[in-house]
Protein backbone atom coordinates (compact mmCIF):
# COMPACT_ATOMS: atom_id res chain seq x y z
CA UNK A 1 0.00 0.00 0.00
CA UNK A 2 1.52 3.53 -0.88
CA UNK A 3 2.44 6.13 2.13
CA UNK A 4 0.25 8.16 1.32
CA UNK A 5 -2.74 6.11 1.52
CA UNK A 6 -1.54 4.70 4.94
CA UNK A 7 -0.91 8.03 6.40
CA UNK A 8 -4.92 9.17 5.24
CA UNK A 9 -6.49 5.64 7.01
CA UNK A 10 -4.18 6.22 10.44
CA UNK A 11 -5.46 10.12 10.74
CA UNK A 12 -8.84 8.66 10.10
CA UNK A 13 -10.87 8.33 13.44
CA UNK A 14 -11.86 4.40 14.26
CA UNK A 15 -15.22 3.24 12.51
CA UNK A 16 -17.79 2.67 15.47
CA UNK A 17 -21.37 1.07 14.73
CA UNK A 18 -24.19 3.72 14.84
CA UNK A 19 -25.37 3.72 18.41
CA UNK A 20 -28.87 2.79 18.85
CA UNK A 21 -31.08 1.95 22.20
CA UNK A 22 -31.11 -1.31 24.28
CA UNK A 23 -34.39 -3.30 23.40
CA UNK A 24 -35.75 -4.99 25.94
CA UNK A 25 -37.61 -7.93 24.90
CA UNK A 26 -40.98 -7.84 24.98
CA UNK A 27 -41.20 -11.49 26.38
CA UNK A 28 -39.41 -12.16 29.30
CA UNK A 29 -36.57 -14.62 28.89
CA UNK A 30 -36.83 -17.41 31.04
CA UNK A 31 -35.26 -17.07 34.33
CA UNK A 32 -35.18 -13.48 34.49
CA UNK A 33 -36.19 -11.91 37.60
CA UNK A 34 -38.70 -9.80 35.70
CA UNK A 35 -40.96 -13.09 34.78
CA UNK A 36 -41.42 -13.74 38.37
CA UNK A 37 -42.35 -10.21 38.88
CA UNK A 38 -45.14 -10.44 35.74
CA UNK A 39 -46.86 -13.68 36.73
CA UNK A 40 -47.18 -12.63 40.41
CA UNK A 41 -48.72 -9.47 39.09
CA UNK A 42 -50.87 -10.58 37.18
CA UNK A 43 -52.00 -13.65 40.14
CA UNK A 44 -52.45 -10.20 42.39
CA UNK A 45 -54.65 -8.20 39.76
CA UNK A 46 -56.90 -11.43 38.56
CA UNK A 47 -57.87 -11.83 42.33
CA UNK A 48 -58.77 -8.40 42.87
CA UNK A 49 -60.88 -8.01 40.09
CA UNK A 50 -62.40 -11.45 40.85
CA UNK A 51 -63.29 -10.09 44.06
CA UNK A 52 -64.47 -6.95 42.95
CA UNK A 53 -66.36 -7.99 40.49
CA UNK A 54 -68.10 -10.97 43.18
CA UNK A 55 -69.04 -7.95 45.53
CA UNK A 56 -70.61 -6.27 42.58
CA UNK A 57 -72.24 -9.18 41.50
CA UNK A 58 -73.56 -9.57 44.94
CA UNK A 59 -74.97 -6.19 45.80
CA UNK A 60 -76.70 -6.15 42.35
CA UNK A 61 -78.57 -9.58 43.30
CA UNK A 62 -79.57 -8.63 46.97
CA UNK A 63 -81.24 -4.78 45.77
CA UNK A 64 -84.57 -5.50 44.51
CA UNK A 65 -86.45 -3.56 42.23
CA UNK A 66 -90.00 -2.23 42.20
CA UNK A 67 -90.91 -4.60 40.17
CA UNK A 68 -89.65 -7.92 42.27
CA UNK A 69 -92.09 -9.76 44.24
CA UNK A 70 -89.90 -12.48 45.67
CA UNK A 71 -90.39 -11.19 49.18
CA UNK A 72 -93.91 -12.62 48.73
CA UNK A 73 -92.59 -16.43 48.69
CA UNK A 74 -90.32 -15.43 51.62
CA UNK A 75 -92.93 -17.31 54.40
CA UNK A 76 -93.52 -20.05 52.40
CA UNK A 77 -90.24 -21.63 52.26
CA UNK A 78 -89.00 -23.83 54.67
CA UNK A 79 -86.40 -22.03 56.60
CA UNK A 80 -85.82 -21.35 60.39
CA UNK A 81 -87.16 -18.28 61.88
CA UNK A 82 -85.73 -19.28 65.30
CA UNK A 83 -82.68 -21.40 66.38
CA UNK A 84 -82.53 -25.08 66.42
CA UNK A 85 -83.57 -26.83 69.98
CA UNK A 86 -80.78 -28.08 71.93
CA UNK A 87 -82.58 -31.30 72.17
CA UNK A 88 -84.89 -32.75 69.74
CA UNK A 89 -89.03 -32.14 70.28
CA UNK A 90 -91.09 -34.48 71.81
CA UNK A 91 -92.30 -37.44 69.58
CA UNK A 92 -95.92 -36.87 69.51
CA UNK A 93 -96.60 -37.92 65.75
CA UNK A 94 -94.79 -40.84 64.46
CA UNK A 95 -93.47 -40.56 60.67
CA UNK A 96 -91.75 -42.71 58.32
CA UNK A 97 -88.70 -40.54 59.41
CA UNK A 98 -89.17 -41.43 62.80
CA UNK A 99 -89.89 -44.66 62.61
CA UNK A 100 -93.65 -46.21 63.24
CA UNK A 101 -94.50 -45.94 66.88
CA UNK A 102 -96.06 -49.68 67.44
CA UNK A 103 -99.69 -50.09 68.59
CA UNK A 104 -99.81 -46.13 67.02
CA UNK A 105 -103.30 -45.64 64.74
CA UNK A 106 -103.53 -43.67 61.74
CA UNK A 107 -104.41 -39.55 62.75
CA UNK A 108 -107.11 -39.61 60.50
CA UNK A 109 -109.23 -42.45 62.67
CA UNK A 110 -107.96 -40.17 66.11
CA UNK A 111 -104.50 -42.26 66.28
CA UNK A 112 -100.95 -40.59 66.48
CA UNK A 113 -99.65 -42.03 63.41
CA UNK A 114 -98.36 -39.69 60.16
CA UNK A 115 -96.43 -43.16 58.88
CA UNK A 116 -97.44 -43.47 54.99
CA UNK A 117 -99.11 -47.00 53.95
CA UNK A 118 -96.67 -49.74 54.24
CA UNK A 119 -96.66 -53.80 55.03
CA UNK A 120 -94.78 -53.03 58.45
CA UNK A 121 -97.16 -50.28 59.03
CA UNK A 122 -100.54 -52.37 58.02
CA UNK A 123 -99.44 -55.09 59.99
CA UNK A 124 -99.28 -53.61 63.34
CA UNK A 125 -102.63 -51.59 62.52
CA UNK A 126 -104.08 -55.08 61.66
CA UNK A 127 -102.61 -56.38 65.19
CA UNK A 128 -105.34 -54.22 66.90
CA UNK A 129 -108.05 -55.27 64.73
CA UNK A 130 -107.74 -52.27 62.12
CA UNK A 131 -108.32 -52.05 58.85
CA UNK A 132 -109.24 -56.33 58.82
CA UNK A 133 -108.22 -57.96 55.16
CA UNK A 134 -106.54 -55.01 53.59
CA UNK A 135 -103.75 -54.68 51.88
CA UNK A 136 -101.13 -51.46 51.16
CA UNK A 137 -102.87 -50.98 48.03
CA UNK A 138 -106.84 -50.81 49.83
CA UNK A 139 -105.04 -48.48 52.22
CA UNK A 140 -103.85 -46.27 49.44
CA UNK A 141 -106.73 -46.53 48.00
CA UNK A 142 -108.78 -45.28 51.39
CA UNK A 143 -106.40 -42.39 51.68
CA UNK A 144 -106.98 -41.18 48.26
CA UNK A 145 -110.66 -41.07 48.43
CA UNK A 146 -110.71 -39.16 51.48
CA UNK A 147 -108.23 -36.41 49.22
CA UNK A 148 -105.08 -37.13 51.33
CA UNK A 149 -101.80 -37.06 49.12
CA UNK A 150 -99.47 -39.83 50.04
CA UNK A 151 -95.46 -40.53 49.10
CA UNK A 152 -97.20 -42.64 46.41
CA UNK A 153 -98.39 -39.72 45.16
CA UNK A 154 -94.92 -37.44 45.35
CA UNK A 155 -92.29 -36.75 47.79
CA UNK A 156 -89.66 -34.24 49.42
CA UNK A 157 -91.71 -31.38 49.34
CA UNK A 158 -91.57 -30.42 53.08
CA UNK A 159 -95.75 -29.81 52.70
CA UNK A 160 -95.24 -27.03 50.63
CA UNK A 161 -97.34 -28.74 47.77
CA UNK A 162 -100.89 -28.18 46.50
CA UNK A 163 -102.19 -30.60 49.04
CA UNK A 164 -99.96 -28.75 52.26
CA UNK A 165 -99.97 -28.19 54.49
CA UNK A 166 -99.45 -31.40 56.62
CA UNK A 167 -102.50 -33.42 57.44
CA UNK A 168 -101.94 -32.85 61.01
CA UNK A 169 -101.81 -29.49 60.15
CA UNK A 170 -105.61 -29.43 58.33
CA UNK A 171 -103.86 -29.44 55.03
CA UNK A 172 -104.37 -32.82 52.63
CA UNK A 173 -100.44 -34.24 52.53
CA UNK A 174 -99.26 -36.75 54.14
CA UNK A 175 -95.28 -36.56 52.71
CA UNK A 176 -93.17 -36.37 56.23
CA UNK A 177 -91.56 -33.13 56.70
CA UNK A 178 -88.36 -32.36 56.15
CA UNK A 179 -86.22 -32.47 59.54
CA UNK A 180 -84.33 -29.83 60.65
CA UNK A 181 -86.68 -27.76 59.66
CA UNK A 182 -89.63 -25.61 61.88
CA UNK A 183 -91.99 -27.45 59.55
CA UNK A 184 -90.67 -30.79 61.18
CA UNK A 185 -90.56 -29.84 64.73
CA UNK A 186 -94.18 -28.51 64.52
CA UNK A 187 -95.78 -32.20 63.16
CA UNK A 188 -93.69 -34.11 65.12
CA UNK A 189 -94.18 -32.28 68.25
CA UNK A 190 -97.65 -31.55 67.29
CA UNK A 191 -97.01 -28.01 68.74
CA UNK A 192 -97.70 -24.82 66.04
CA UNK A 193 -99.66 -22.05 65.27
CA UNK A 194 -100.96 -21.69 61.81
CA UNK A 195 -99.51 -18.67 59.87
CA UNK A 196 -101.84 -16.59 57.75
CA UNK A 197 -100.70 -18.30 54.15
CA UNK A 198 -100.74 -21.89 55.61
CA UNK A 199 -105.07 -20.57 56.85
CA UNK A 200 -105.84 -20.05 53.58
CA UNK A 201 -104.32 -23.17 51.78
CA UNK A 202 -107.06 -25.31 55.04
CA UNK A 203 -109.63 -22.98 53.79
CA UNK A 204 -109.22 -23.65 50.25
CA UNK A 205 -109.12 -27.22 51.11
CA UNK A 206 -112.28 -26.93 52.95
CA UNK A 207 -110.94 -27.17 56.41
CA UNK A 208 -109.18 -29.67 58.46
CA UNK A 209 -110.55 -33.47 57.56
CA UNK A 210 -112.77 -34.85 60.11
CA UNK A 211 -112.05 -37.90 61.85
CA UNK A 212 -113.38 -41.08 60.70
CA UNK A 213 -113.96 -44.12 62.44
CA UNK A 214 -111.14 -47.21 61.98
CA UNK A 215 -112.29 -49.90 59.95
CA UNK A 216 -112.86 -52.95 62.02
CA UNK A 217 -112.97 -51.08 65.32
CA UNK A 218 -116.06 -49.42 66.78
CA UNK A 219 -114.61 -45.86 67.65
CA UNK A 220 -110.88 -44.24 67.41
CA UNK A 221 -108.69 -45.74 69.86
CA UNK A 222 -107.08 -42.64 70.42
CA UNK A 223 -107.66 -39.31 71.65
CA UNK A 224 -109.07 -36.96 68.89
CA UNK A 225 -106.89 -34.33 69.51
CA UNK A 226 -104.56 -32.98 66.89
Amino acid sequence: MPRAQQSDLAARPPHRPPHSPRLRPAIPLPGSPLRGRSLACSLACNLVCGLVLSALLAAGSGCAGPEDESWRLAPRLPHRTTPPPESPPPLAHCNDRTGHQAGALPWLVGGTCLCNPSLGVLADYQSRGAFPGWGVATLQSWYRETGVSTLADHDECNNLCRQGPHLVKGGRCLVPPTPGTLNWEEVVSGRFALPPWDSERVEAHGGPLPRRTTPGLPSPANSTSP
